[in-house]
């Protein structure tokens, strides 16, 4: 078997820094380029739909903020990459009050040094973050027409108005999808600047959303058109920044579903408030705003 130094191992086996990767994949060199690194929050039913919220969230920032953010996570050691941050597993306990899962067994200081190096990173490096939620219990009082709508159903405007696109009225997941990738472009300081989105990898959502996507960039307006970049789902192994991603989605499903916050969770939104967060929460006035110029693309009931 073969044997390696300290320096050679740590060659071997971490990732290449995310930022660096972006700029190689993404191209032309020389222009500053923008990625969001996002990823979504909801329980196992949450797939299903019947989860009560339903949050995207994640961070904006250039590729050399997200070399930054690396080599700041990175001074856990090997813990931020096996294995890595998991939000759920991290802050879940067993009967027993003990640690489960990936994180069974760890002491308290282990634990704090993942968590306080991700924190730190998070703070200190200049990305801004962003998130969209829904509740799905009320997005689920719409009918099943307005939901094709509101998750990007689309209908000819011609004739007997065809459905063109499905939209996915029962995946809850695609009303935020499509808010936070809006919300991405308000953040741009620079017309002249291209968002590129890296979704945690969903295997379920993967398809449709690049669906929707691409169709986002034929019908939007002309800056909004050369803004949208590349849309990627990568497995949290190959971005260390989905681990930001986890945490902020996790925290905002955490402020949306109950006032009581534990200590850890409280002082991680206070740091997130200080960098500007404030999470996009659709209230029924708004959804009742997007279906009033709906038109064509939502059938009325004979």
């Amino acid at each position: 078997m073969a044997t390696f130094s300290p320096g050679e191992a740590e060659a071997v086996f971490r990732p290449p820094l995310f930022g660096s990767t972006m700029l190689r994949l993404l191209g032309p060199r020389g222009k500053e380029k923008l990625v969001a690194v996002l990823t979504a929050y909801f329980d196992e039913s949450g797939i299903h739909g019947s989860a009560r919220y339903c949050v995207i969230a994640g961070f904006l920032g250039t590729c050399r903020r997200w070399n930054e953010f690396d080599r700041a996570f990175l001074k856990a050691g090997d813990d931020a990459i096996d294995p890595g941050f998991h939000a759920k597993e991290f802050f879940g306990r067993d009967l027993n009050g003990q640690r489960v899962q990936s994180y069974k067994g760890w002491s308290d200081d282990r634990a704090l040094n993942l968590l306080g190096h991700l924190v730190d990173a998070i703070r200190d490096v200049d990305i801004h973050p962003i998130g969209c939620a829904i509740d799905v219990n009320l997005l689920n009082q719409y009918s099943l027409e307005e939901r094709r709508f509101l998750t990007g159903g689309e209908r000819s405007a011609y004739g007997k108005h065809k459905l063109q696109i499905s939209g996915a009225p029962e995946r809850p997941y695609f009303f935020p999808f499509q808010a936070v990738i809006m919300r991405s472009l308000l953040q741009c300081k620079r017309a002249s600047y291209t968002v590129n989105f890296v979704f945690d990898q969903q295997k379920q959502f993967a398809g449709f959303a690049n669906v929707l996507y691409n169709r986002t960039i034929e019908t939007a307006p002309p800056r909004e058109r050369k803004q949208l970049g590349s849309l990627v789902f990568s497995p949290r192994q190959q971005a260390l920044p989905l681990a930001a991603a986890d945490l902020i989605a996790y925290c905002s499903y955490q402020v949306a579903d109950s006032p009581d916050l534990s200590p850890d969770i409280f002082s991680i939104v206070e740091m997130l408030d200080r960098k500007g967060y404030g999470l996009d929460y659709y209230t029924k006035s708004q959804i009742d705003g997007f279906l009033a110029d709906a038109g064509h693309h939502v059938q009325k009931d004979p």
